[in-house]
């Protein structure tokens, strides 16, 4: 997961702690504690979205989208974990793009 993603999730109250890593802005030259954001795993994404998720599948250009049950919201990703990260903000924020 990239970091400007993990912001996002920190931005929008995603718990800053568990089995992930903490990772930092890849243009600063020294990270402070205050500074990183955390990277949670797929499995604590996954868990996160609750009864709402519904899969990840890996599409043929190789990116990996994420759907919620009944098929919609969907969101798309490099990685399974950035999709599953999308899919939790789409299903907790209105606002937040919908594929």
């Amino acid at each position: 997961m990239n970091y400007e993603l993990a912001e996002q999730l920190r931005d929008a109250g995603f718990p800053q702690s568990g089995h992930g890593r903490h990772i930092g802005a890849p243009s600063a030259l020294v990270w402070r504690a205050r500074d990183l954001v955390y990277a949670p795993t797929l499995e604590e994404l996954i868990s996160a979205c609750g009864d709402q998720f519904g899969e990840i599948a890996r599409r043929d250009d190789g990116h990996f989208d994420a759907v919620a049950r009944g098929g919609k919201p969907k969101q798309t990703d490099t990685t399974p974990a950035g999709a599953a990260a999308r899919l939790w903000l789409a299903l907790n924020f209105a606002h937040w793009p919908k594929i």
